[in-house]
């Protein structure tokens, strides 16, 4: 007995070929969403803990082999540099105090791409803005595996 029901864009799918496409679409589907939304809670924590000046906290969101790439900063290799990085960030009171996700991209179930925009406060009324880009990485958590901040003009 042929199950050929109808045709599937361009092609003639049977029925459980076609039940097998959709859930494997919506298995993927629902990957992205639980790592979309892991990132924005992470990335909701990590702003909490810049705002509170929680170095521990802030640490914790990266991963052992972290990058940060920054515009006027040697690059950061490492969470013993990216601690230097921050507490000297903390001593002049250059801490990112706001990041504003723009855009997330899941390029695998275990990395996804977030894009956005930042804001560090100078003084009362002096704010440096800029963009940045950071890739997170899931080996056991969610933690940034690379990050680049970039002014904006």
């Amino acid at each position: 007995m042929d199950r050929k029901v109808g045709s599937f864009s361009k092609f003639d799918i049977d029925i459980g070929k076609q039940q097998l496409f959709l859930n494997s679409l919506s298995r993927t589907q629902y990957i992205v969403e639980q790592s979309h939304k892991a990132i924005q809670d992470n990335s909701k924590l990590l702003d909490n803990y810049c705002i509170d000046g929680d170095l521990d906290g802030i640490l914790s969101m990266y991963d052992n082999d972290i990058e940060l790439i920054e515009p006027q900063t040697p690059i950061c290799r490492g969470l013993g540099a990216l601690q230097i990085y921050y507490e000297t960030m903390k001593k002049l009171r250059l801490l990112p105090q706001k990041r504003c996700i723009t855009e997330l991209h899941a390029l695998s179930p275990f990395i996804v791409l977030e894009r956005g925009k930042y804001k560090i406060q100078k003084s009362k009324k002096n704010f440096t803005e800029g963009r940045y880009f950071a890739l997170w990485i899931n080996r056991i958590e969610w933690k940034i595996l690379q990050e680049c901040r970039i002014l904006s003009t």
